[in-house]
């Protein structure tokens, strides 16, 4: 028989992850949570069931785990996993890698998962944006 008070802290770790997630603008769906923790950690995977486990409350991920979840979604771990101390991390101390936009992060995975067609579409449209920055910017358009 499991505790209530295991119970509650799951629900409470969930509760908190989801939170994290919708603050950095990412979706909350177990396979959005599996492919970018996987895109993350170094050599550790987690599956589609584990991570809707984490997002449901029926788990709570290893200590390890919540620190690339917490990297990603830019809090801290120890509020992340216990809900102590401050949510946010202090940027000053955070690695360059976890300092990179959360939202930048998830657009660069959801681009990686298009099919080279679409991709190419995105750069397109990338490149012709640009060009039109410099030439707002030097009034000369770069061709």
């Amino acid at each position: 028989m499991k505790s209530s008070i295991a119970d509650e802290e799951r629900t409470l770790f969930a509760q908190r992850l989801v939170s994290a997630m919708k603050s950095a603008e990412i979706c909350c769906s177990p396979a959005q949570v599996a492919r970018g923790f996987n895109l993350r950690a170094s050599g550790a995977t987690v599956t589609l069931h584990a991570a809707r486990k984490w997002l449901l409350g029926q788990a709570i991920p290893t200590q390890g785990n919540v620190q690339v979840l917490a990297d990603w979604t830019g809090v801290n771990a120890a509020w992340l996993r216990f809900g102590e101390g401050e949510r946010c991390r202090n940027m000053s101390s955070m690695s360059p890698d976890s300092r990179t936009d959360a939202r930048m992060v998830s657009m660069v995975n959801d681009l990686r998962s298009l099919p080279q067609q679409s991709r190419k579409l995105v750069r397109g449209l990338i490149d012709v944006l640009m060009d039109a920055q410099a030439f707002k910017q030097d009034g000369d358009l770069k061709l």
